[in-house]
């Protein structure tokens, strides 16, 4: 519908990062619906811009996820979950920031996955595996 055909057009669309954001939460909706689970999906986003687009139960925790159609990391990709962590305290688990690049690590106690690791993943981390050890 969008007349994308190619992975340069996508990367030049002003759409780009919300598509991005659509296809990880339906991958993840597809995944727990797949197991018979509830999504519990929820976001954050407060009056200053500051967003989570997928605030995920895990046991009594919450893991906020940005995703990013970006390539690079900059501070202000993961203002939101910042913003999240200060408001929600001891109640946030991981941090994740999805983004189209190949970087990973960890910046300001947020892991930075790729949207490769998501297939790789399956969101297997959601439901109990620890990233870290994986």
């Amino acid at each position: 519908m969008l007349g994308i055909e190619s992975e340069a057009q996508l990367s030049r669309d002003p759409l780009a990062g919300g598509l991005a954001e659509n296809f990880a939460i339906s991958e993840y909706l597809k995944v727990r619906w797949n197991q018979g689970r509830d999504a519990r999906v929820h976001f954050f986003r407060d009056r200053h811009g500051s967003e989570v687009d997928l605030l995920i139960s895990k046991g009594d925790k919450l893991v906020p996820i940005v995703v990013n159609s970006a390539s690079t990391f900059t501070a202000s990709h993961i203002k939101g979950i910042r913003r999240f962590r200060t408001l929600a305290c001891d109640r946030v688990s991981e941090s994740i920031w999805f983004f189209n690049g190949c970087d990973r690590g960890v910046v300001d106690e947020v892991e930075m996955l790729g949207f490769d690791d998501v297939a790789a993943l399956g969101w297997s981390f959601v439901f109990g595996m620890n990233m870290r050890s994986s």
